[in-house]
């Protein structure tokens, strides 16, 4: 069941929408993700590891049954739920226009979140890491010169 959008106004009169979004990575873009070329080394190594005990063991499956398979089990589903955590975009038309986008602490209870993200537009804050989020993008309307 989904996160409907919800219509704030914020203390200084702007009208902000909320929404529930999933990010589309590209390659090129989860590249650029400060965890990206680690969780590849670890994997090089976990499946280099099971190649090597497979090969220099004959009691091995029962090493891989034991400790490597739960340990890899563990780390697939840790990636997973960071890949499909959503995030929680606002926006408005100003005057000044405004977008901000936080990245939730995990996939789960988004309704939690959502009202976090609301009550720090109604409160003045929108610019601010709360409880199980995290500011990822903030775009302000005001133009450098």
């Amino acid at each position: 069941m989904g996160v409907a959008a919800r219509t704030v106004v914020s203390p200084d009169g702007r009208t902000w929408q909320v929404t529930k979004v999933r990010e589309r990575l590209s390659l090129a873009e989860r590249r650029r993700e400060p965890f990206f070329w680690s969780s590849i080394l670890f994997t090089i190594v976990i499946v280099g590891g099971v190649v090597l005990l497979v090969l220099a063991d004959p009691f091995s499956p029962w090493i891989l049954v034991g400790a490597v398979i739960p340990l890899t089990v563990i780390w697939i589903l840790e990636r997973g739920t960071y890949m499909f955590r959503p995030c929680i975009q606002a926006h408005t038309t100003g005057p000044p226009p405004e977008r901000v986008v936080w990245k939730t602490g995990h996939p789960l209870d988004t309704r939690r979140l959502m009202r976090r993200a609301i009550k720090a537009i109604e409160t003045g804050r929108p610019v601010s890491n709360q409880p199980g989020l995290n500011l990822a993008q903030w775009d302000s309307g005001k133009k450098s010169s």
